[in-house]
């Protein structure tokens, strides 16, 4: 309807459990899988504007439907809230998400929403570190609001951020170069 698939039935899910099986089947050494929420993608909850169901409800759905398939094969399961949308009712939605899905490891961008010279380490570390294991993630190139410009200096932007989110007993970091 309206373009939008309709998240509120569960044949979207059943779809993306299918799609992780047939790949599973065609790669079965892969360890696992690392998903997250892109600013960019047509269909990230964020965006879509025609739904019964909330955002949250959407990524919780989701981030089941590919935990359980990732559990029965034996796979591991990383999630980054990465910038949601920029949306803080789906970022909440994604830790709420998480936090049923033990075995998941939950990781953020340095900065909400995205690589930004001036905004503090990401708020979300300190709630997502209560059920999760944690690991924040860097976008080394300076793809600040996926506009493509860079910003000199980055060295110490990734320390500055490193060393907050060390604090909050990461178990992991990844960087990211555009």
């Amino acid at each position: 309807s309206h373009g939008e698939p309709d998240f509120s039935k569960p044949h979207f899910f059943e779809f993306m459990a299918s799609e992780l099986d047939d790949f599973f089947d065609a790669f079965p050494h892969v360890d696992g899988l690392f998903a997250w929420n892109c600013e960019c993608s047509i269909f990230t909850p964020s965006r879509l504007k025609h739904q019964t169901v909330s955002k949250a409800e959407i990524a919780r759905r989701a981030m089941k439907t590919v935990y359980d398939v990732c559990q029965r094969r034996g796979k591991l399961m990383m999630h980054d809230i990465h910038t949601a949308g920029a949306d803080k009712e789906l970022s909440k939605g994604i830790i709420d998400a998480a936090a049923e899905l033990p075995e998941l490891i939950l990781g953020a961008d340095a900065t909400y929403s995205d690589w930004h010279m001036l905004l503090p380490t990401t708020p979300w570390l300190a709630e997502m570190k209560k059920k999760n294991r944690i690991y924040m993630g860097f976008d080394a190139s300076g793809e600040f609001f996926g506009q493509g410009r860079t910003i000199g200096g980055w060295p110490r932007w990734i320390m500055k951020h490193f060393r907050a989110g060390k604090e909050q007993g990461l178990d992991a970091v990844s960087i990211r170069s555009s």
